[in-house]
């Protein structure tokens, strides 16, 4: 591709010019076949524009463009002549569509539609109104100011719950404050799968062809284990602790877990009267044996009666006891579950633990501003 230029540096300017036309094609061509075809398309009009300024600049006549660049001899006298006039190099602001489709009553439609249920997606509100997914997608981005968010998954609140938390949290605080050791040890338990566990959202394959993923196999009534863990705020994790199946964790397993296998880690790491266990509110933690034994060796406990019920949000414990190590594929037996639990557990960052501890508090302070609502 040659392109005729004047004046001293026209070997220069002949170089710079041909390579930023074909760089302006490649990227016309490409941006054709893009889906969203009228932003890319005012893209690359810009770049016509751009690519004919400069060419003007550089003393080329009308006629060498067109020949050079083979754009429409029509868009090159008409850039011709507003850069001729004025300089300008971006079309000038034009007059709406008369056919337009985001209209004030469109929008309010749409904005009626998004409040009785907010849960339908982009296409099927463009198959109801007969106009493309772009068009609906811009009506709520940019007229509406709303956008399309993952709704989450959280434990049920009833007014009861949320008022206890409210009541709650703050004598938690207070306590926190008075008698909070150096070290909080937070502990939970949890029931794991053999199968693979996959998120819809987020679990996504790069493949050729749909035909090509890999599906998640489900099985009716998986294997499972119960694992029991604690992590503590200096960011040390004890090693899980693999209930045995269908043993029920009542008040009499609970309290041998305790004794048989916290109590000996926290002895290993810590000095008993410095540590603070925190745990939720379920029915074994609750118990008196269960009180009883952890005021008598971990004298800094949480009482079940300051620890706000139906809170997971405030136990550390239960954010790092997830599937999302252990459950990347699927496992052909139990014992290859607990090995990769065990993985996961040892890939566990001090650090992040001790940053998550840490938010301890804080949370706490959130649930008292909401009110006992479900904080982030």
């Amino acid at each position: 591709m040659h392109i005729l230029l004047q004046g001293p540096h026209s070997c220069t300017s002949a170089l710079f010019f041909s390579t930023e036309w074909q760089s302006c094609e490649t990227t016309r061509n490409r941006l054709r076949k893009s889906r969203s075809g009228i932003l890319h398309s005012n893209m690359a009009e810009l770049a016509r524009r751009t690519t004919i300024c400069e060419m003007r600049r550089a003393g080329n006549s009308v006629s060498d463009i067109i020949k050079s660049t083979g754009y429409a001899k029509s868009t090159v006298y008409r850039v011709f002549a507003a850069f001729d006039a004025e300089g300008k190099v971006q079309r000038s602001r034009h007059s709406p569509r008369s056919d337009q489709k985001r209209t004030k009553t469109f929008l309010a439609g749409l904005k009626r539609t998004l409040k009785a249920d907010p849960s339908q997606s982009m296409s099927k509100l463009a198959q109801k109104r007969r106009v493309s997914i772009i068009t609906i997608s811009r009506a709520v981005k940019e007229d509406l100011g709303m956008k399309s968010y993952v709704r989450r998954v959280r434990n049920l609140l009833t007014t009861r719950a949320k008022a206890l938390r409210a009541e709650r949290c703050p004598k938690l605080l207070n306590y926190l404050k008075h008698k909070g050791g150096p070290v909080r040890v937070f502990v939970d338990e949890k029931k794991f799968v053999v199968d693979e566990v996959a998120n819809r959202q987020n679990t996504r394959v790069i493949a050729y062809d749909p035909s090509e993923r890999p599906p998640v196999m489900q099985s009716k009534n998986p294997a499972s284990v119960m694992v029991f863990a604690a992590v503590a705020s200096d960011g040390k994790v004890m090693p899980p602790h693999f209930i045995e199946a269908g043993l029920k964790i009542n008040t009499a397993e609970y309290l041998k877990i305790l004794k048989d296998v916290l109590m000996p880690w926290i002895r290993r790491n810590y000095q008993p009267f410095k540590v603070m266990p925190v745990q939720d509110s379920a029915p074994a933690h609750g118990a008196k044996k269960v009180q009883d034994f952890l005021k008598e060796n971990l004298p800094l406990m949480v009482p079940k009666d300051i620890w706000p019920s139906s809170s997971p949000d405030l136990n550390v414990c239960d954010y790092w006891l997830s599937e999302g190590e252990s459950n990347v594929t699927s496992h052909p037996s139990v014992n290859s579950l607990k090995a990769a639990i065990h993985r996961a557990f040892r890939k566990l960052d001090p650090e992040d633990v001790k940053r998550s501890c840490s938010r301890f508090r804080s949370r706490i302070s959130q649930i008292i501003d909401a009110k006992g609502a479900h904080i982030k």
